[in-house]
């Protein structure tokens, strides 16, 4: 049995581990080991009354919105800031790379729509953005499988094209501090190729993690993880399929020289080397929340305000929506990051009755500092020694970067 099939057997092992009673109390974590795995129980956070980390409701930096094309937004990819305060943006409406100084004006752009070096598919890239030492900005490209780097003036640098197994259908998620790629699976495409799922069948499909060389070599499988929840259903005579309704899901990030992997089924993340290669598995002591009743009306309200305009239409899809598959038990978390500090912030699930998204923040020893808030609305794509830069929309849909400032 090769190393990468001992660990996907191990892994429900470790998980079943982490799970045990943990420490009493008085420490804000224990560590065990498991067939060479810590096990780290997280408990008791460790920042006292008055020493909490709170985020300035006020943004710094405001980026779109403006009446001239340069200053508008369309599908945010994803933002970094540079050590001079530039701060970049992957604007896949437009196919390039926006490059604003530290006051949020435009002052370049980098990459274009194409297909040559330095270029991005329409619709295709940039669709993800990261940041390796000396300010290069990484981009990737899912549609030509293709990751770009660019300078800190935004001039084209280099670029790796991922060459996968013949028929495998790659998704983006993050490149490691040595230039190691790390792609999974894409589920959707694969089960349009096996044919689907049976109708109002919920199912999980599995990610398989691999890992990729800076020069777009297959390098190794990482594991074999699940996936979203989905459900199938039956709309005007075809088999369509979609997210489940609260349904779990997994988050990754890369930071601090690690992969971070989190199901949504528990308070459990994954944390893999450089290499690829399971180190540890903290768990953080919190407790399961259940779904409640206002929250499922509050999405079918939300659902039906999308719903077909003939009054026939409309009914089967209120009926459809009355009848999904909403679990029992809100997902423990839905977001995971790492800061320039190398603190891990993983966030707890939120619903639309949630007045704050809840972050927990883990110190680099891997201890439970304590808890910050953050606006729902604001999805972070990189959080710095004392900011928090990402995408906002307003209640128009109109879309913003945004950088608020960490007041520790």
């Amino acid at each position: 049995m090769s190393r990468h099939q001992s660990l996907i057997w191990l892994y429900p092992t470790l998980l079943y581990l982490a799970c045990g009673e943990g420490p009493s109390g008085g420490t804000a974590r224990l560590a065990r080991d498991s067939a060479g795995v810590r096990i780290i129980d997280v408990s008791l956070p460790q920042w006292r009354p008055g020493e909490e980390w709170l985020l300035n409701p006020d943004p710094t930096v405001v980026i779109g919105g403006g009446d001239s094309e340069r200053d508008q937004l369309f599908r945010v990819g994803g933002a970094v800031r540079l050590g001079d305060g530039t701060l970049v943006i992957a604007n896949l409406g437009s196919s390039e790379l926006r490059y604003h100084d530290s006051s949020g004006q435009w002052f370049r752009n980098g990459g274009r729509p194409g297909e040559g070096p330095g270029e991005f598919g329409i619709g295709t890239g940039p669709w993800s953005l990261g940041k390796l030492p000396a300010d290069t900005v990484v981009a990737w490209d899912f549609g030509n499988l293709r990751l770009s780097l660019f300078d800190r003036r935004g001039d084209f640098v280099s670029s790796a094209t991922l060459r996968p197994k013949q028929g495998t259908a790659l998704r983006f998620a993050g490149v490691l501090s040595d230039g190691g790629i790390v792609v999974y699976t894409d589920p959707l495409i694969e089960a349009a190729i096996r044919g689907g799922h049976p109708v109002g069948k919920v199912f999980r499909d599995t990610l398989k993690y691999q890992l990729y060389s800076s020069d777009g070599v297959w390098s190794r499988d990482i594991a074999a993880l699940p996936g979203a929840e989905r459900w199938t259903f039956e709309w005007s005579g075809q088999i369509q399929q979609t997210q489940r309704p609260f349904g779990r899901a997994p988050s990754t990030t890369v930071g601090n020289g690690s992969f971070y992997y989190t199901s949504g089924d528990g308070y459990d993340i994954l944390r893999f080397n450089v290499g690829g290669r399971l180190e540890a598995i903290m768990r953080i002591r919190s407790e399961t929340r259940n779904l409640g009743r206002q929250d499922i009306s509050d999405f079918i309200q939300d659902r039906m305000a999308a719903a077909p305009d003939t009054p026939a239409d409309r009914h089967a899809w209120r009926s459809l929506l009355d009848n999904a598959p909403f679990p029992e038990q809100l997902p423990a978390f839905d977001g995971l990051k790492v800061d320039q500090l190398g603190n891990l912030w993983a966030r707890l699930y939120s619903t639309p009755s949630d007045s704050a998204a809840t972050w927990m923040v883990l110190g680099p020893d891997e201890g439970l500092l304590g808890r910050v808030a953050m606006p729902l609305a604001l999805r972070p794509y990189e959080i710095g020694v004392d900011y928090v830069l990402g995408a906002w929309r307003d209640t128009a849909d109109v879309e913003y970067v945004r950088m608020y400032r960490i007041m520790k």
